[in-house]
C-alpha cells in the first residue's frame, strides 16, 4: 500500500497525520545478513519508526562494472524487511558517504582512473558516479513509499558544506538532486551540513541543539526540522583511547534540548554501528596516525553484538516519551512567559492549545526539587538530576474530553486488551505527581502507596506517587471511558518492552519471573513457552547454567559454547620473507622502480631495494612519502618502525657490502574525511639514505623574544600571534615539515600555498624546498593551539635516493604448501598461522555473538574460512574481533598474517555479556519475554 508523504514548517506529515521521524541509523553492509532481522527489530522495540542507512559504492562495484548485491550487499532485501517491519527508511547513496568508511565510499579503482577531482561536477567523476546511481537508484525507488515501499526520504551527498559552500557547490549538487529526480525518486529529498535547492537540509551534532536549530530554521523557514545525525557516541581509532565519554546521562539530556529545541526528527547515528570487516576501514583528519579500528561499534545504543547497552534504556524511555506526546510536540512552539524558579535550574515552555510542556534543566551539582510558578500563579514541581532534563507536562489531551497532568517521564501509551494504557516512570524511591481530568466523574483504584485526592465532583484527580521496583497499577474510568496506568521505576521500564506487532502487548521486564539458578541470570515465567536470558558473569568460569523452556529444563554448558580455539589442535606456521623472492608461494609480482608507488588495492605490500655500504655504520633513513605505518628490516632483521602516517625518518644499521632493505606496509584506510580524498597508500615516493630528522616542536619565539615550546601549553598566548624559527640547510637539498602547522605560515618572508589544508586538519606535510636559501632560514607562523604532538623537519639529499625498488602485495600462502606446528613460539619476523577448529555448540534459539580476544598478537589481519574478518593492532584499544556464526561451517579454517611473527596461542573465543530478547516463533515475529501486564 502506498502512502503519500508532504511536510511544512513543523513536521513530516504522512498520510494526512504528523509524525515524529525517531529513527535509528544501522547501515546493512557492517552486519551479515543473517543479522539483519534481529538488529532491526531490537531498534523497533525501542520505539524506533525509521531506519537511515547509507549505500556504500565501493561495496558494490568492487571492481569496474563488476556489481555484487548478494548476502550483506543485497540493500534491496535490505529495504524490504525494512518494510515487512513497519520501519520507514531514509536512504543516503552518497556517491560520498563519509561513515568512517574506507575512501568515503568511493571505490579504490577511482584513483587509477586518471586525474578527476572527486566530489565535484568534474565529467569524469560524474561519468562513474553516474554508473553508480544507473545501479542503485533504480533499487531505491521502486521501493518509494509512494509505490509501497518503505523509503520516505532520500539525502542528496553527504556533509558537502565541510568541502564547498552551497553556491561553490551548486553545480555539483544539482547534477545529483536532478539524477536522483530522472532515476524516479519522488519522495521529499534531504541534505545535511549543506544544501541544495529543492532538498530539506538537517543538521549533524550532539549538543549545541538550539544553535542548529535557528540556523536551519534561518536558512529554510517553511521546513521540519530534523536531527539528520545525533551522535550517541563516537569512532575509535588504533592507538587511541577508549571512546565511551558520552555517557547514558548526557545522552538522555542532548535527546531533551533536541525536543525542546523544536526537532521533530531525531537520527541516532548510531544506534548500531556494526563492524568494519575486511579492510573497510576508513582514516581521517586529526592527526597523521587517525585510522579506523575493525569495530564500529560507536558506544551505540545497541553495541556490536547486538547485545543492550544503558544507552539503549535511554533511547527506548525516550522513544516512549516521543511517542506518548507526539501530537503536542508536533504540533507546539516554545514561548516566552514569566516564569519564576527556585534554585540552579531554568525552565523552557512549548505550548500548543490549552497543552503546555515545561522542560525544566537541573544546573546543580545535585539532585533536588525545583520548584516554578507560571504566569498564571500555577506553582509546579520536578525532581531533577545534575544536567537532567525533565518534562512537565499540563493538560495533555490523552483520551477524548481527558486530559493529564505529569511531572516526569511517560514511558508509552497504547490500547492493550481494549483498554488504554499508559506507563509513568521515575528512578527507584523518588516521588512523582499525577493529575487527571475527565468529562465526568472519575472513578479511581489505586493501590495504597498511591495519595489520592479527588475534587471538583469528582471529575479531577491528583495523586502522589512514589515509585518502587514493583509495578502499581491505577485504574481509572469515567462513564464508558476508562484508563490503565502503570507506575514503574527507570530500571524496570528499561526491562519493559511494548510489541506493536498485531494485537499490541505490553511485557514488563522480569518482575514477577522467578529464578532458575540463583546467580545465573537467567529468568523465566511459570507455564509460558518464553524466557528472557540475561548472560552475566559466565566468562572465565566452568559452570554450568539451567533455565525452564515449555516444561523443560535445558542445560547451557559454556565448554560447548565458548571454547579455548589452541585446544583444537597444533597451529601451523609459514614465515613470510622479507626478500623478493617467491617464497610463501606470493609470486614475485615485481615492479622495479626509482622509487615506491604505494599501494593501489587492499592489505599490505613489500618494497625492497639493494643498498650498498662501504663500512658498517649507522644511517638516517628519510621517507617523506608514506601514508601508512611502515615497517623496516634490514638484511632480514626488523631495524625499525614508522607508526605516523605523511613522512618520517629511522636510524638503520648497515653492514659493509650489500645491504637488503625492506618496507612492509599495510592499507589502513583511504581518507573517508578531508579535502584530499584518494590519497596514495603506503611508500609513494623516493626514500633516501643519510638523512636527518629534528624536532621542530622546540626553539620558537614571539615577536617580542619570549621562547615558545609548541609541546607545551601556552596560555600567554593569543590566538593567530606570530611565531618564528630559523634553521640552516647545512648541506641537505631537501625539507618537508611535518606535523601541526598554522595554515598562515611563511618561509624567508614568502607566503606558503597551504593547498586545501585547514588548521583543524592538525596534520600536514609540506616541502620546504623551494622557499629555502643558503645561510639561516625564517618560518614564521600564526599560533593556533598546543600543546603539538608532532612538528618533524626532515632533511635528505637527491644524491642519496635508493633506486630500484622491487615491489609486490602479500598474499595468502598456496594451499599446498607445506605447514609446520608453531607451538607456542614467535616467529621472527612476519608470519602466516592457520588452524582448524570444529563449531562451537550452542543452543537452539539463543542469541549467541562470537567474537575472538586476540591476546598476543601484533599487527595484521585474519581471514575465517577464507572471509576477511579485518585488521587487527595490539596497540588497541580494540581488543575482541566479531566472528559471524554466519560465516562459520561445521569445520572451519581461521588464517592470520601477523606483522611481528608472535605465536596466536593465547588467543581464546569468547561470547558477548548481554541480555537478549528470545523470540520463539518466525525470528521476531513475536517478541517472548513472558507476559506480565498486571491489571
Amino acid at each position: 500500500m502506498s502512502y503519500k508523504l508532504e511536510y511544512d514548517h513543523k513536521s513530516f506529515i504522512l498520510n494526512g497525520k504528523r509524525e515524529f521521524l525517531h529513527t535509528a541509523s544501522i547501515h546493512y553492509f557492517r552486519f551479515p545478513q543473517e543479522e539483519w532481522r534481529e538488529v532491526l527489530w531490537k531498534a523497533k522495540l525501542a520505539g524506533v519508526n525509521c531506519i537511515d542507512t547509507y549505500f556504500a559504492w565501493n561495496v558494490h562495484e568492487p571492481t569496474p562494472g563488476a556489481w555484487d548485491f548478494t548476502a550483506n550487499r543485497n540493500c534491496g532485501a535490505y529495504l524490504d524487511l525494512c518494510a515487512e517491519l513497519g520501519l520507514h527508511v531514509i536512504a543516503r547513496p552518497g556517491p560520498f558517504i563519509c561513515a568512517e568508511w574506507d575512501f568515503g565510499g568511493l571505490p579504490d579503482w577511482i584513483a587509477d582512473q586518471g586525474e578527476m577531482e572527486y566530489r565535484s561536477a568534474d565529467p569524469r567523476f560524474l561519468h562513474y558516479a553516474d554508473a553508480y546511481f544507473d545501479q542503485v537508484i533504480p533499487m531505491i525507488s521502486s521501493r518509494q513509499s509512494t509505490q509501497g515501499g518503505s523509503v520516505i526520504l532520500v539525502q542528496v551527498e553527504n556533509e558537502y558544506a565541510h568541502l564547498k559552500s552551497d553556491e561553490d557547490g551548486r553545480e555539483y549538487m544539482e547534477y545529483l538532486r536532478d539524477g536522483l529526480i530522472r532515476r524516479g525518486i519522488e519522495v521529499p529529498l534531504i541534505s545535511c551540513e549543506g544544501g541544495v535547492e529543492g532538498a530539506i537540509e538537517g543538521a549533524n551534532f550532539w549538543s549545541g541543539a538550539d544553535v542548529h536549530y535557528w540556523k536551519l530554521r534561518k536558512k529554510q523557514p517553511d521546513t521540519p526540522k530534523i536531527v539528520t545525525e545525533f551522535w550517541t557516541g563516537w569512532f575509535e581509532k588504533w592507538g587511541g583511547a577508549r571512546t565511551d565519554h558520552k555517557t547514558p546521562a548526557m545522552l538522555e539530556a542532548r535527546m531533551m534540548e533536541a525536543i525542546r529545541a523544536g526537532f521533530t526528527g531525531i537520527t541516532h547515528y548510531m544506534f548500531c554501528g556494526g563492524t568494519n570487516f575486511g579492510d573497510e576501514g576508513g582514516r581521517t583528519v586529526g592527526g597523521d596516525d587517525v585510522f579506523m579500528v575493525t569495530s564500529y561499534d560507536y558506544d551505540a545504543p545497541l553495541s556490536e553484538y547486538l547485545g543492550f547497552t544503558p544507552k539503549y534504556g535511554v533511547v527506548k524511555r525516550i522513544g516512549g516519551f516521543i511517542q506518548t506526546t507526539a501530537d503536542f510536540l508536533l504540533e507546539s512552539e516554545e514561548c516566552e512567559a514569566d516564569v519564576r524558579v527556585n534554585g540552579k535550574a531554568t525552565v523552557r515552555i512549548r505550548r500548543h492549545g490549552g497543552t503546555s510542556m515545561y522542560f525544566v534543566e537541573q544546573h546543580g551539582n545535585e539532585r533536588g526539587d525545583v520548584y516554578f510558578t507560571d504566569e498564571a500563579g500555577s506553582t509546579y514541581m520536578a525532581t531533577v538530576n545534575p544536567g537532567q532534563i525533565v518534562p512537565v507536562t499540563v493538560n495533555l489531551p490523552i483520551l477524548s474530553g481527558w486530559k493529564l497532568s505529569y511531572n516526569s517521564f511517560f514511558g508509552g501509551f497504547h490500547t492493550i486488551d481494549g483498554t488504554p494504557t499508559l506507563i509513568v516512570f521515575s528512578d527507584s524511591g523518588q516521588r512523582s505527581w499525577l493529575r487527571v481530568e475527565a468529562p465526568g466523574d472519575l472513578s479511581v483504584n489505586a493501590p495504597a502507596s498511591a495519595q489520592v485526592n479527588n475534587m471538583e465532583q469528582k471529575r479531577l484527580a491528583e495523586m502522589d506517587l512514589c515509585h518502587f521496583d514493583h509495578p502499581q497499577n491505577i485504574d481509572l474510568s469515567s462513564g464508558t471511558q476508562s484508563l490503565h496506568i502503570i507506575v514503574l521505576s527507570t530500571s524496570v521500564m528499561d526491562r519493559t518492552w511494548w510489541n506493536l506487532n498485531g494485537d499490541p502487548t505490553l511485557y514488563i521486564g522480569a518482575d514477577g519471573f522467578e529464578p532458575v539458578e540463583e546467580g545465573a541470570g537467567i529468568w523465566y515465567r511459570p507455564g509460558q513457552d518464553s524466557v528472557l536470558v540475561r548472560w552475566g558473569g559466565l566468562n572465565g568460569t566452568k559452570s554450568d547454567h539451567g533455565f525452564k523452556q515449555g516444561g523443560t529444563r535445558h542445560i547451557l554448558k559454556q565448554q560447548t559454547v565458548h571454547p579455548e580455539l589452541p585446544e583444537w589442535g597444533l597451529w601451523e606456521v609459514m614465515q613470510e620473507s622479507p626478500y623478493p623472492s617467491a617464497q610463501g608461494g606470493h609470486g614475485t609480482g615485481a615492479l622495479v622502480t626509482d622509487a615506491p608507488s604505494g599501494i593501489r588495492g587492499r592489505g599490505s605490500v613489500w618494497y625492497t631495494a639493494r643498498v650498498h655500504s662501504p663500512e658498517s655504520c649507522s644511517t638516517t633513513m628519510v621517507l617523506p612519502h608514506t601514508q601508512d605505518p611502515v615497517r623496516i628490516y634490514v638484511n632480514g632483521q626488523e631495524a625499525g618502525t614508522l607508526k605516523s602516517s605523511f613522512g618520517g625518518a629511522v636510524t638503520v644499521p648497515l653492514k659493509s657490502g650489500d645491504n637488503e632493505i625492506s618496507l612492509l606496509s599495510q592499507h589502513m584506510g583511504r581518507f573517508n574525511f578531508s579535502y584530499y580524498l584518494g590519497e596514495p597508500k603506503g611508500v609513494h615516493g623516493p626514500v633516501y639514505r643519510d638523512g636527518k630528522t629534528e624536532d621542530f616542536r622546540y626553539g620558537w619565539s614571539t615577536a617580542d623574544g619570549r621562547a615558545v615550546h609548541l609541546d607545551q601549553v601556552n596560555r600567554d598566548l593569543a590566538d593567530g600571534e606570530i611565531l618564528r624559527k630559523s634553521f640552516r640547510k647545512d648541506g641537505y637539498d631537501g625539507f618537508r615539515l611535518v606535523g601541526s602547522l598554522s595554515e598562515r605560515m611563511s618561509v624567508n618572508g614568502r607566503n606558503m600555498d597551504m593547498g586545501l589544508y585547514r588548521n583543524w586538519y592538525r596534520i600536514v606535510s609540506l616541502d620546504l624546498t623551494p622557499y629555502l636559501i643558503d645561510g639561516d632560514n625564517v618560518i614564521e607562523m600564526a599560533y593556533t593551539s598546543s600543546p603539538v604532538a608532532r612538528l618533524d623537519l626532515l632533511g635528505y639529499r637527491n644524491d642519496r635516493c635508493i633506486e630500484e625498488w622491487e615491489q609486490r602485495p602479500v598474499t595468502v600462502p598456496a594451499v599446498n604448501r607445506a605447514w609446520t606446528p608453531a607451538g607456542n613460539a614467535d616467529v621472527s619476523g612476519p608470519a602466516w598461522y592457520r588452524s582448524r577448529f570444529a563449531k562451537p555448540v550452542i543452543l537452539e534459539g539463543l542469541l549467541v555473538k562470537l567474537k575472538l580476544r586476540l591476546t598476543g598478537l601484533s599487527k595484521g589481519s585474519f581471514w575465517v574460512n577464507g572471509q576477511p574478518m579485518g585488521r587487527y593492532w595490539a596497540i588497541g584499544p580494540q581488543e575482541y574481533y566479531k566472528v559471524p556464526l554466519a560465516v562459520l561451517c561445521e569445520e572451519n579454517e581461521i588464517l592470520f598474517f601477523d606483522e611481528e611473527g608472535r605465536s596466536p596461542h593465547q588467543i581464546s573465543w569468547d561470547w558477548e555479556d548481554m541480555c537478549q530478547v528470545l523470540v520463539l516463533h518466525n525470528r521476531y515475529a513475536e517478541t517472548a519475554l513472558g507476559r506480565n501486564h498486571p491489571k
